[in-house]
């Protein structure tokens, strides 16, 4: 294990999709760059799980996001880790989250098998020693998306969030009526739904990084 000191900073990298990082659209009220469609950037998953990082251990999470939507989602078939090596090769983190999966679509018969196999290798092209990795489910609850997902998990023996249940448990972690006449950002999470993502994520988080680097925090 790394010997952090524990005024060092734990430094993280996100690849995620709108609901991790969206800039402005035009034509809407949908104005800045932050997690769709939280009402400020403070208030998305990532602000937020970076709050609490930073509270419970007394260190900076400096942290870099890249919305992979493009570049992997829509097009996880196309998809090549070695496109993307000097890339993958500079980010220098010590915890990878991945939060994917919403917007890739299965309309051939291999998709599912496919996309498992891309996302394995996507994960795989930045495994390191002493990184911290972790996944979650798609936020929106498509069961064969979910079911792809957890296999990749299982394929990778990475830390696994589950968020999708947070849709159907409740509404009101969809941001409806928000951002009127824009479906589009409606159907992203609330700042209820985004404080629930973080909870979620940072309730499997935290123990993997206490594993990995919390002998190290301040008592």
């Amino acid at each position: 294990m790394s010997d952090y000191r524990t005024t060092e900073p734990i430094r993280m990298y996100i690849f995620g999709n709108s609901i991790t990082c969206h800039g402005p659209l035009e034509g809407t009220a949908w104005q800045q760059t932050a997690g769709m469609a939280a009402s400020a950037p403070e208030k998305d998953w990532v602000h937020l799980i970076i709050k609490t990082l930073q509270e419970r251990t007394q260190r900076k999470f400096p942290t870099e996001v890249s919305n992979a939507a493009d570049i992997f989602e829509r097009n996880f078939r196309a998809f090549s880790p070695e496109k993307f090596a000097d890339a993958f090769q500079a980010i220098s983190a010590d915890i990878i989250l991945f939060q994917l999966g919403d917007n890739a679509h299965f309309f051939e018969s291999d998709d599912k098998e496919v996309f498992v196999r891309s996302y394995t290798n996507f994960i795989n092209a930045l495994r390191r020693e002493n990184r911290l990795l972790l996944m979650t489910s798609p936020f929106y609850p498509y069961r064969r998306q979910e079911e792809a997902t957890r296999e990749v998990a299982l394929n990778t023996g990475i830390f696994y969030a589950n968020i999708a249940h947070l849709q159907l448990l409740d509404q009101r972690n969809l941001a409806i009526d928000q951002y009127q006449y824009h479906e589009f950002i409606e159907q992203h999470p609330s700042d209820r739904g985004m404080q629930g993502i973080a909870e979620s994520v940072f309730a499997v988080l935290y123990p993997a990084y206490q594993l990995m680097f919390g002998q190290h925090d301040a008592q």
